[in-house]
């Protein structure tokens, strides 16, 4: 269908028949592990065929549209590749825009996100769903800027700590500046019994010979969370809101999350970065970086030294919770 590879796939597992439906111009895939992987299974929806502007217009045609998007026949032409997240089409109409496909949906917060973050956030300007649940979403294409992953490694491969640190250390300011515009939108109480239950399913999926529970800090509320947190989402002027990771695919959100889970999942790419980055460098005063810029901005509660607290699931039961899903 696209120009690259179809690396959102779950790569482990079989793709077996299935009778399910899909709106006209998508197909079906479903996968479903065996043997230790007996656990795992999904449904995805992929795009039969784009690469011409009749394609697209075929492919919505049966879906609900919401925000700014293209009208159908004023794009004249499409071009399409994937990434780990789903297949990805540029449109060309007057103006230029960018459709992201949601091959496993979303957690039904795409909309509630893009009309309650703040103005510094880069969201979708609108979308397109089917039976309720989000299929695509569509941005307005602007102009790639060096990101803060980028500025990073560049920083960690010149040993220029100080500038590193301050790198991380505003990533962390505009996360937590997130968290506090949202505070007052959508707060509900904390959900240990759900979490640990994730957790749990989550080991027994992998056959994890790890147990870890925790009974969390009624500091740790629920709320508006973002999700998947890279630093490749954050630049000068944005943080990116992007899609469902794969993991959500085989282990879908069925519960609220609180602040320190976007956190936890920040710095659980910083050690990611550094993994592939192979430098030596101190890795505790870069998390240290990263977390005190969040405290700076976040709301203290959500921030407070209870919730960080690790014998009542601070940020290492999330960080652990993140590694569990990289595994998956």
């Amino acid at each position: 269908m696209s120009e690259g590879g179809v690396s959102w796939r779950p790569g482990g597992l079989p793709q077996i028949e299935n009778s399910k439906t899909a709106p006209d111009g998508f197909e079906v895939l479903e996968f479903s592990g065996r043997g230790p992987l007996a656990a795992l299974s999904c449904s995805m929806f992929q795009p039969s065929e784009l690469t011409k502007p009749s394609d697209w217009r075929k492919i919505v045609s049966d879906l609900e549209a919401w925000g700014e998007v293209p009208e159908p026949d004023s794009i004249v032409q499409v071009s399409s590749l994937d990434d780990d997240r789903g297949p990805v089409a540029n449109l060309t109409s007057e103006t230029e825009w960018v459709a992201e496909f949601l091959p496993w949906g979303s957690d039904g917060l795409l909309r509630k996100r893009v009309n309650s973050y703040p103005g510094f956030c880069d969201l979708p300007c609108g979308g397109y769903s089917w039976n309720g649940a989000d299929m695509i979403s569509i941005r307005k294409k602007i102009a790639q800027k060096g990101d803060s992953r980028e500025l990073l490694l560049d920083a960690l491969e010149k040993g220029a700590m100080r500038d590193a640190e301050e790198i991380l250390r505003e990533c962390g300011r505009k996360l937590g500046s997130v968290h506090r515009h949202v505070e007052g939108i959508r707060v509900t109480p904390p959900d240990p019994n759900r979490w640990n239950s994730r957790v749990s399913e989550l080991e027994k999926s992998l056959n994890a010979h790890s147990i870890w529970r925790a009974p969390y800090s009624r500091d740790s509320e629920c709320m508006l969370y973002i999700g998947d947190v890279r630093l490749d989402d954050f630049s000068a002027e944005s943080v990116r809101i992007g899609r469902p990771r794969l993991s959500d695919a085989l282990q879908p959100p069925d519960c609220g999350f609180p602040a320190i889970r976007d956190l936890a999942s920040l710095i659980h790419d910083l050690s990611r970065l550094q993994h592939v980055s192979g430098t030596d460098v101190d890795i505790v005063g870069l998390r240290l970086s990263l977390i005190e810029g969040w405290r700076e901005t976040a709301p203290s509660k959500w921030a407070s030294d209870n919730v960080f607290y690790s014998h009542r699931g601070g940020l290492a039961i999330w960080e652990y919770e993140q590694c569990l899903l990289d595994v998956i």
